[in-house]
């Protein structure tokens, strides 16, 4: 009789045992993501499946942007493009100097896109200065045009004559709202390479559209911010300062019918 009860309570003991260490397998082996098991051959594979819990604390990943510093190499800069060129060049040249940057401009009256991409002067004034740094700033004449498929054909000719030179379009700061010129410029460079004008309040001229020589000064503070920023896909020290330049930058053209 004694044999039995012991029999019985090693029984109990083993059976407690494994009861115990299922409960605890079960515990803590179950994986967080469920493995796919391929059944075929080589020529079938199956994918692994993601599981993932969500919970209300759970933080939604931030796309991460790469900070790029601004290039300390010096530049041979070329500014072309419109009557707005004017007073921009002058301020443009002072931030040049300041920075060590070599600098010329074109300002070329009453020109618009359909100039500068059916004529040979960008190729001309290319050849002639031979930067390696090309900004662009003409629109001024074209807010309100409705063409806006031939305007896109043009800018993309002016950017294939550019070439394989950095490039930026400083977008004209508009008086009133446009037909969409601004628009098309944007997306056909990319916020990477387009400066948006739009939103400053400048004191403008007797003629309500071009911008002060103070005004243009502070168009050109925030190009320059810009131009050193992350956001631009080229960016380059220009540094303000009180540097101002008096020697010949400017090449001025009068307009011209097409």
């Amino acid at each position: 009789m004694k044999s039995q009860v012991k029999i019985l309570l090693i029984f109990l003991i083993v059976l407690a045992g494994v009861i115990t260490y299922a409960i605890a397998t079960r515990n803590t082996d179950t994986p967080s993501a469920l493995k796919a098991i391929s059944l075929g051959g080589d020529d079938e594979v199956a994918e692994e499946p993601t599981i993932q819990a969500e919970t209300d604390s759970q933080a939604v990943a931030e796309p991460v942007v790469a900070s790029q510093e601004p290039d300390t190499a010096k530049h041979n800069i070329l500014l072309i493009g419109e009557s707005f060129v004017e007073g921009l060049s002058r301020p443009f040249a002072d931030y040049c100097a300041a920075n060590g940057h070599e600098y010329n401009s074109v300002c070329w009256y009453s020109s618009t896109t359909r100039h500068w991409a059916e004529t040979d002067t960008l190729q001309f004034f290319l050849n002639k200065f031979n930067p390696d740094y090309v900004f662009v700033t003409i629109g001024g004449n074209e807010q309100f045009v409705k063409d806006l498929d031939k305007r896109e054909r043009y800018i993309r000719r002016i950017l294939e004559v550019i070439g394989g030179r950095k490039v930026v379009w400083l977008g004209t700061p508009a008086w009133k709202t446009d037909n969409g010129f601004n628009d098309l410029t944007q997306r056909v460079l990319g916020n990477d390479r387009y400066h948006d004008s739009r939103s400053l309040n400048l004191p403008r001229k007797r003629d309500h559209a071009h911008p002060t020589a103070e005004a243009s000064v502070t168009w050109m503070s925030e190009a320059a911010k810009w131009i050193q920023s992350p956001q631009c896909r080229y960016p380059i020290v220009l540094k303000p300062s009180n540097v101002h330049v008096k020697s010949k930058h400017l090449t001025l053209l009068q307009p011209m019918e097409l």
